[in-house]
């Protein structure tokens, strides 16, 4: 870049040409001095000369020349450097110094309170400030508690205070977390307890609804009634305590929005069952009923025209049983407890973020607005060491490695039917491989336990399933082990039980690492044949290898996208920004059938505009004369008879005169050439 100083020179200041000179030759008015960019390189005079009477122009300059003084031409006096002031200089310095030391703070401190992908720089979003934040889920299953314990973790390391209510009482010998509390309703714990002793595996095995409808309606305002008139729950609400945000869970959220109109604090879902998308439709994400399979349902988004229409009507009864029934059942409970309340829907849909635990890895591509986050495998972790007595018996036998059982938190595999029990001990005895099987009881009351199966009331499943000796997992196609499972590449056969069991394992059988087997149809030849299949044909675990790198394959892991999503909504005080206005929409405005009817309207008046006009058109024309003193029939009588006639009598003048005219014309061209 060439910078241009002009000045004049005030030092040694020429005396004035005497008359002789000035008549030899007019005075020079001043010099130029050129320097390049890279050095002197001299003096370089190009005078200016001003006659009298003359004007001229000043002399134009190459881009690398830098304008530093006018001077004379004859007599340059070269301009002496200044001398530097040795205490300006060393203020100089100590500025410099100064300076940059501050530089180097604020990035060592900027760079310090960076946490996992989110830095905080100088010119940023700053740290977010401590916050009182409250978690709440009324699941009926443990599995609903993982995901908020990964996340008040995460958040209380952050420096957060974390409240976590839920059904589910801590084990005794978990040790106290500064900054997280769990509260857990006696009323509540007794509730779900009683509830979930349920027979899921007898019922399916039966052909029987493992939970049928009417009592999944009734456990969503029961459970509510019994967590809001539980005395710790009162505590709570009455404690006069603050909470800067609540985090729900987004399958069945609609109980715990009473305690968001209480704190009056923004929200978000942690929507803990990944094909339960009613929260998500809400917030206003569109679910396309085409390529999203209902969750009790064994589809996947390639669906036939029948399972299309059968797709379609379960969402649409889910949709209805949920806005008109289940809801006013459990505003009635909230009304109770909080008389100001007003309509659940409308709080509903002021969700600040939405959580979902999904990712196109294990369910599928769906469209989300910006306020939706997929976070699976939140809680995925890498395997750790077994306990001694574990690992010597899955290395033994005879080294071929072990199949683990498990039909996860939901299903109590000691409520199965006892010729389901034989048909699984028989399938494991004739295996060449050790068997782990996570059974409530332990070892207790199966005498008949072949020597290479081990029943266990609890096992590390993330450790199992990263232990390099497995083989094969066993499981009923829960969405937190299908998670572990791709996280951990292995292999799998499913028996789904309820809820989103079905739609789990048709994903996974889908994608070439699952064989899905049917409860109701099972066999002793179809299990062992699975089973065999998954460990034996090498496309299995090549298929589970390779959805295990699309999971792991993200630019930031999901817990540190939840931690940074939960305080950017604290930051941004809810982000209403975030929020679309298509959740305030009516159906009919969303599905634009307004604006399709308008157009369809319009086309309709059109038609039958153009239409009318071409039956009048066609009438006029092809109408014969009527007679005289009578309306016209041919066009309806709606021209006079003399209007018509004279219309008609014109029409033929004109042609006859046009026709003579032509005639007369060319026989008087033909006379004038010949």
């Amino acid at each position: 870049m060439h910078v241009f100083l002009w000045g004049w020179m005030t030092s040694a200041v020429p005396p004035p040409p005497s008359r002789a000179e000035a008549r030899a030759d007019p005075p020079h008015i001043g010099g130029l001095i050129a320097i390049d960019r890279t050095g002197p390189r001299g003096l370089k005079w190009q005078p200016s000369r001003f006659s009298k009477g003359t004007r001229r122009a000043w002399p134009s300059f190459t881009p690398t020349e830098v304008v530093l003084a006018l001077a004379p031409e004859r007599r340059p006096v070269p301009v002496p450097a200044p001398r530097p002031d040795p205490n300006r200089m060393t203020w100089i310095r100590w500025a410099q110094s100064a300076l940059a030391l501050a530089c180097a703070l604020l990035l060592l401190l900027g760079g310090a309170s960076g946490h996992g992908h989110h830095q905080q720089t100088l010119f940023g979003d700053g740290p977010t400030a401590p916050s009182n934040i409250l978690m709440v889920t009324m699941g009926g299953t443990r599995s609903h508690k993982v995901p908020f314990m990964a996340l008040g973790r995460a958040l209380v390391q952050k420096g957060h205070n974390v409240t976590f209510l839920s059904a589910f009482p801590p084990a005794r010998d978990s040790p106290e977390e500064p900054g997280f509390e769990e509260i857990t309703p006696l009323g509540l714990v007794l509730y779900v307890r009683n509830y979930t002793d349920w027979d899921l595996v007898g019922a399916r095995f039966r052909g029987e609804e493992p939970v049928p409808w009417d009592q999944a309606l009734a456990y969503t305002y029961e459970t509510c009634e019994h967590m809001l008139s539980d005395p710790e729950t009162q505590h709570l609400l009455h404690s006069g305590r603050h909470f800067d945000l609540l985090i729900l869970d987004g399958a069945y959220p609609e109980c715990a929005v009473g305690l968001v109109h209480h704190f009056n604090a923004p929200f978000m879902y942690i929507n803990t069952v990944g094909f339960h998308l009613a929260s998500v439709s809400t917030s206003g994400s569109p679910v396309p009923y085409a390529t999203t399979p209902f969750l009790s349902r064994g589809f996947t988004d390639k669906m036939t025209l029948l399972q299309r229409a059968e797709n379609t009507f379960f969402h649409t009864l889910f949709w209805g049983l949920n806005n008109w029934l289940m809801t006013p059942l459990v505003q009635n409970v909230l009304n109770k407890h909080f008389p100001t309340i007003p309509p659940v829907g409308r709080i509903t849909k002021n969700v600040s973020f939405i959580l979902q635990n999904a990712h196109h890895t294990v369910s599928y591509p769906r469209p989300y607005l910006p306020n939706v986050a997929e976070i699976a495998c939140i809680h995925c972790r890498e395997a750790r060491p077994l306990p001694k007595a574990l690992d010597e018996f899955v290395r033994g036998g005879k080294g071929n490695g072990f199949i683990f059982v498990s039909m996860g938190s939901s299903v109590r595999a000691t409520n199965m039917p006892e010729l389901l029990r034989l048909l699984f001990l028989r399938v494991f005895a004739q295996l060449p491989y050790q068997v782990l099987w996570k059974w409530e009881f332990g070892s207790e009351g199966m005498p008949d336990l072949p020597p290479n199966v081990r029943l266990e009331r609890w096992l590390p499943q993330q450790d199992l399933l990263g232990h390099p000796k497995i083989v094969a997992f066993l499981t009923h196609g829960g969405l937190l082990s299908m998670f572990e499972t791709v996280y951990h590449g292995v292999p799998v056969v499913t028996l789904p039980v309820f809820c989103d069991h079905d739609a789990n394992s048709a994903k996974a059988h889908d994608d070439g690492y699952a064989i899905r087997l049917e409860l109701q149809h099972l066999t002793a030849e179809d299990l062992y044949a699975s089973l065999k299949a998954v460990i034996e044909e090498p496309r299995y675990r090549a298929a589970a290898k390779y959805r295990q790198a699309i999971l792991r394959d993200q630019s930031v892991g999901p817990l540190q996208t939840a931690v940074y999503w939960t305080e950017y909504v604290l930051r941004h005080r809810g982000a209403p920004h975030l929020m679309a206005p298509v959740r305030d929409m009516p159906l009919y405005q969303w599905l634009l059938l307004d604006v399709i009817a308008v157009y369809a309207l319009i086309a309709c008046v059109a038609y039958k505009t153009v239409a009318s006009m071409a039956r009048f058109t066609y009438r006029c024309i092809s109408s014969p004369p009527a007679p005289r003193g009578a309306g016209s029939k041919a066009n309806g009588g709606v021209l006079p008879n003399g209007l018509a006639n004279g219309i008609a009598n014109g029409v033929a003048s004109g042609i006859a005169n046009g026709v003579a005219h032509s005639l007369s014309s060319g026989v008087a061209s033909g006379k004038k050439r010949n």
